[in-house]
């Protein structure tokens, strides 16, 4: 570290933190998804939807943060057992109240269905939805989410939507060893493996409207990082870096 940024991390030290994750694809990617999927989310709110399922809410903050429109939907987080129950107490030590038409639901849907785990919540089936489902279908097989996505469409009344991310599977495919794009996100791959979370799939992006027709749903968009960038005026020299491999698609289950 030079002397010049020593005394910067000294006088501000989430500095240091910023310009971490300021040069991360992985973080500009994260950005990216979050205005895009709760732009999402505004639009099908104003056609009528009354309901929010988180999949794989984590350690989301939407619930913390929820803006005007939301009010009156119902919010529902959907994850694991110790995700959830550490979530709670983490909660509860900051003194933050869960709103009342909010649900954090404990599910392990390697083990149990979603249809099943939304039984234990406000979900009604009878009424339209948006589901999130952020950052997950990389970690499981292919066959895994096709089978997630089928349950989400048999789920949701008709008009629902789904937003989610995955990757272009071409990244699991050998790569020459000049292509940047390829290397900046097995650096990803690499550190959340670190922690025990292994990449294992993705899915074509000129195959995806076939493979949602095939599980109950229609194609709505299916965007790469550097075309949100543009989208929102997130793209140029000093903006986070993003990547074309993480797709971002937009599902509406059919009639």
């Amino acid at each position: 570290m030079t002397p010049e940024a020593r005394a910067r991390a000294a006088a501000r030290p989430e500095a240091v933190l910023c310009d971490f994750f300021g040069g991360q694809a992985l973080y500009g990617n994260i950005l990216l998804l979050a205005r895009w999927s709760e732009d999402a989310l505004a639009a099908v709110a104003a056609e009528g939807a009354a309901q929010f399922v988180i999949l794989g809410a984590g350690f989301d903050s939407f619930l913390l943060r929820r803006p005007p429109f939301t009010r009156d939907l119902t919010v529902i987080e959907v994850d694991h057992p110790a995700t959830r129950a550490l979530k709670r107490e983490q909660l509860a030590a900051l003194g933050i109240a869960i709103l009342p038409n909010t649900a954090l639901v404990a599910a392990d849907l390697a083990s149990e269905d979603l249809a099943s785990a939304l039984a234990r919540s406000p979900f009604r089936d009878d009424r339209p939805v948006m589901f999130s489902w952020l950052g997950v279908t990389i970690y499981l097989t292919r066959e895994a989410n096709l089978a997630t996505l089928r349950t989400n469409a048999v789920a949701s009344a008709s008009g629902s939507r789904l937003a989610f991310s995955y990757a272009d599977s071409v990244l699991f495919r050998p790569a020459p060893a000049d292509a940047p794009e390829t290397a900046t996100l097995s650096g990803s791959f690499k550190m959340v493996a670190a922690m025990g979370e292994l990449c294992v799939s993705g899915f074509d992006p000129p195959l995806m409207a076939e493979q949602l027709a095939g599980v109950g749903f229609d194609l709505v968009e299916d965007l790469n990082g550097p075309e949100l960038a543009v989208r929102y005026g997130r793209a140029g020299d000093r903006a986070p870096p993003v990547t074309a491999s993480s797709r971002f698609a937009l599902a509406r289950v059919r009639a």
